[in-house]
């Protein structure tokens, strides 16, 4: 069955686009993405795209979509340059990314930046970041400590410290497929246990011995004989999972100067809407240009959706919601940028 995907990219189009090959944010690791470019001679307003959680390509392609490249081409006709990358592992990108965590990826973020800033065709001084979920996380933390960002979008943005985020998204998941309430109450407190003994843990080897036998223990005490923990469990204790658990995103909030857009659907249950955009809202306090956005109807991924189930993604047709994609153009169209 052919998926219909109408906001996917045909040609002619009314730009160009680079290859692009660079150092990443540690040794030996080169990173290669597509720089999309604006008719004209420049230099060009430009956007560094950042992925979400998750191994990505530099389209972001999730269930059948590819959301960066609609947000490439969006962008271009509006004037504006972006630079869009393969994760680590990724692509046309080395490296791996089973052993990194966030702070690995910002680092990769902040040299893709620096790279951007650097094109001929690119006005140095007008160069940001827009993330999508843990990709707006990482914007955040590039931002706070890069003076040289001159703007930052959070689409689907994190403002709750991990283990509030995954343990809030995991009931609203759980509770949007039909499982019984107080099975989601158990399953969750029996989770944040799991966190805790992970979060607690020295080192990775002994977080991922104490998280085994707590499952064993636990398991045991259900009437259950186990011999090896299942493959998802034991990914708590992963690298990026145990810096993420621990991560609080208010303080970096708190230190961006530059202009930020924060938009969440009314319908996201992954980073909803009501919990993260409200701690965004509050570590932006006393910030002179900061726009925090709800939509109503839109999921985590900005499609009009009915729910925001997982499941919908992919049945749904529409990669972003218009209403989300002229927010974002609208908002680059009026900012000026900081200009030296």
């Amino acid at each position: 069955m052919t998926i219909r995907r109408p906001q996917k990219p045909t040609p002619p189009f009314p730009y160009d686009t680079e290859e692009m090959l660079f150092d990443g944010g540690q040794d030996g690791i080169r990173l290669a993405g597509t720089l999309t470019i604006p008719a004209g001679e420049g230099p060009f307003l430009a956007a560094l795209l950042i992925t979400g959680s998750g191994r990505h390509d530099r389209d972001q392609t999730v269930f059948g979509h590819k959301p960066f490249l609609v947000w490439s081409d969006f962008l271009a006709r509006r004037g504006i340059a972006t630079l869009r990358v393969d994760d680590r592992g990724i692509g046309g990108s080395a490296g791996c990314a089973s052993d990194a965590t966030t702070a690995d990826f910002a680092k990769d973020a902040k040299a893709g930046f620096a790279h951007l800033r650097a094109h001929k065709k690119i006005d140095s001084n007008r160069v940001g970041l827009l993330g999508q979920s843990e990709g707006a996380l990482i914007a955040s933390m590039v931002a706070a400590h890069e003076p040289n960002v001159s703007f930052v979008i959070m689409l689907g943005g994190i403002g709750i410290p991990g283990a509030q985020l995954l343990l809030e998204q995991k009931r609203l998941i759980e509770l949007s497929e039909g499982v019984p309430s107080e099975l989601v109450h158990a399953s969750n407190e029996r989770m944040e246990h799991l966190f805790e003994i992970v979060m607690q843990a020295k080192g990775a080897a002994s977080a991922s011995v104490a998280l085994k036998v707590e499952w064993m223990r636990l398991a045991k005490e259900d009437g259950e004989e186990l011999h090896d923990i299942p493959p998802e469990v034991a990914a708590i204790a992963s690298p990026w999972m145990r810096w993420f658990l621990a991560h609080d995103p208010r303080p970096n909030l708190s230190l961006i100067r530059c202009p930020v857009l924060a938009i969440t659907g009314g319908n996201d249950l992954q980073t909803p809407a009501s919990s993260n955009l409200s701690e965004i809202k509050q570590a932006l306090r006393g910030h002179a240009d900061a726009t925090i956005r709800e939509v109503g109807g839109l999921n985590h991924l900005l499609q009009t959706s009915e729910s925001g189930r997982i499941g919908e993604y992919q049945e749904i047709e529409e990669t972003i919601s218009p209403i989300a994609l002229k927010i974002v153009g609208d908002w680059l169209a009026a900012m000026d940028g900081p200009r030296h």
